[in-house]
């Protein structure tokens, strides 16, 4: 029965001397459900004097089933996304897609949670304020509880992918930084020397030598050397 939210959540409520189980879904096909519980009765309807419908307790329980298992359905959804997501641990893939769309997953989930916990907590004081609906309920309520714990598993799931691609994002920039420093520091002493020695100066050092230039390139050539060296000396050392 498809009625105007009262509520932003759904609940157990207590209005007078009765109360009431509001159950409340922005699906369509799940709709709004208000079950007022007065004089051993309950009645279906959005307020407790207009448009009541005096229903079983078969009914209360259907409609319940429905939300338990749209629910399924969902953590089914959430489960099937994330395990496609968790294959960047073992395989290198592409993870632009989780990032383009891990904002609104983790917004998802979150609304998610909220209702289901809501659910949760409806049912289960439902269970204690309705006897009665005890055997009937008690089944669901614990689906509702599995299904609220999975959804925070799983959030922290999200989470766990987030860190991991930042930490893969931030190894290649530091991997690429430490290739620039390296490239600076070979370069650096090379260009110092070749303009040191390219200077159009007279009584330059060597320049009177016949083998000048070898002794300069066999220079440029230990320190280009020198440094290879020293980058995998100190490469290996950090990975020990």
């Amino acid at each position: 029965m498809q009625k105007e939210a009262k509520h932003l959540r759904s609940g157990y409520f207590y209005d007078g001397e009765h109360s009431y189980l509001y159950l409340i879904s922005k699906e369509k096909h799940l709709g709004v459900h208000k079950f007022i519980f007065r004089d051993s009765k309950i009645y279906e309807g959005e307020t407790d004097n207009d448009g009541e419908i005096e229903v079983s307790q078969k009914r209360v329980v259907e409609v319940v089933r429905n939300f338990i298992q749209d629910y399924h359905q969902r953590v089914l959804k959430y489960a099937t996304t994330l395990d496609k997501y968790e294959k960047i641990y073992t395989h290198r893939k592409d993870y632009t897609k989780f990032m383009q769309k891990h904002s609104v997953l983790k917004y998802e989930l979150r609304r998610f949670q909220s209702r289901i916990s809501s659910i949760y907590d409806a049912l289960m004081a439902c269970i204690t304020d309705q006897p009665n609906l005890k055997k009937e309920l008690k089944s669901y309520a614990s689906e509702a509880a599995i299904y609220k714990a999975a959804a925070a598993e799983y959030a922290s799931r999200i989470d766990d992918i987030y860190q991991y691609i930042q930490s893969i994002k931030n190894d290649k920039i530091n991997a690429n930084i430490y290739l620039l420093t390296v490239l600076s520091a070979i370069f650096l002493p090379l260009n110092l020397i070749t303009g040191f020695f390219g200077m159009n100066t007279t009584g330059l050092y060597l320049g009177e030598l016949k083998n000048g230039t070898n002794i300069v390139s066999a220079l440029i050539l230990g320190v280009v050397v020198l440094f290879v060296l020293s980058w995998k000396y100190y490469d290996k050392k950090s990975k020990s």
